[in-house]
């Protein structure tokens, strides 16, 4: 993901990196959201909040999205503070869908997926998507990719993105 950050910031774009990792959120439950949702699905609705598109880069676990993006974009949708519908942080905004996978497909079958349920969420996603093939042979020691045309993908997603 940092390569697509660069090179949407070398565009001149402004971009705040979520990782997942920084947002430890429970599996998505109606009981738990009815004991109150947990702070950190508001603090990332609030900086979902704060951007006009998104672009996200997931990998592929047995042709499917991983769980952990399934259940960020679940949470994500429940209702806001303000009792607002969570759709409300998608509806008008685009997408942009990047993947990569150690096969030859490089996480195509989990955009497929991604891209309906985005839809759904009334995100319109952007017609260019780049899926990477043997991902672990991809990049250097400095985890820069080693082939200009797969940056030159990614950038192509951006420019869609920028485009809308």
């Amino acid at each position: 993901m940092q390569n697509a950050v660069n090179i949407a910031k070398q565009q001149g774009h402004d971009v705040t990196l979520i990782d997942l990792n920084d947002f430890p959120l429970p599996i998505y439950n109606g009981d738990i959201e009815d004991a109150g949702v947990p702070a950190k699905v508001r603090e990332m609705q609030a900086i979902f909040d704060q951007h006009d598109s998104f672009l996200i880069a997931t990998p592929e676990y047995n042709g499917a999205v991983p769980a952990l993006v399934k259940n960020t974009l679940d949470w994500m949708s429940r209702s806001l503070e303000n009792g607002d519908s969570g759709i409300t942080l998608f509806k008008g905004k685009v997408v942009g869908i990047i993947s990569a996978s150690p096969g030859a497909l490089g996480g195509l079958r989990a955009l497929l997926a991604l891209r309906d349920q985005l839809a759904k969420l009334s995100l319109w996603v952007a017609p260019t998507q780049f899926a990477l093939g043997q991902a672990h042979e991809a990049f250097d020691d400095n985890n820069q990719l080693k082939n200009d045309e797969h940056g030159k993908r990614i950038q192509a997603v951006i420019e869609d993105i920028a485009a809308f």
